[in-house]
């Protein structure tokens, strides 16, 4: 449901005034955004969903306290992000999808999962930089591009 909320308030004109924000501030002053109020909203809308993810971890876990995350889960909510980009909710979603698969296979040595994740985020925050321009795609570029050339055509047919 939360998802579901988040994307329709993006594909309204406010997550068009978010997009503006992104890209340059000074040009979303000039279109008429109110930058201040743009902001302040955004951020009482993460603080709602961080309250809300504080709340089912405390109905589900029972009690909440600093440390009943630890560093773990902060590195691999971090991958999720980097991964699967910023500009859509599908990206981290397929990340997290990935994650799940991956972490029931690292399952039986628990001492290696900080090493992958914490190697896979070093990996996705190098090879954008790198000069070849075919890695660093995120997860949710790969999914647009493939949603506008469908699954069956030659990829090298695609890029001519």
């Amino acid at each position: 449901m939360v998802g579901i909320a988040l994307t329709r308030l993006l594909a309204e004109s406010f997550g068009r005034a978010l997009a503006i924000m992104r890209s340059n501030q000074t040009v979303a002053s000039g279109a008429a955004v109110p930058v201040p109020l743009v902001r302040a909203t955004s951020v009482g809308i993460g603080a709602v969903l961080i309250a809300l993810g504080g709340i089912y971890a405390g109905t589900t876990i029972g009690y909440v306290t600093p440390d009943s995350t630890g560093v773990n889960i902060s590195l691999v909510l971090v991958v999720l992000v980097v991964a699967g980009g910023t500009r859509s909710i599908v990206g981290p979603s397929i990340a997290a999808i990935v994650y799940v698969f991956i972490n029931a296979q690292l399952s039986d040595s628990p001492g290696i999962e900080p090493l992958v994740f914490g190697g896979s985020l070093i990996v996705f925050l190098v090879l954008p930089r790198l000069p070849w321009k075919d890695y660093g795609r995120t997860l949710s570029q790969e999914w647009h591009k493939l949603r506008k050339r469908g699954p069956n055509v030659d990829p090298e047919r695609a890029e001519q």
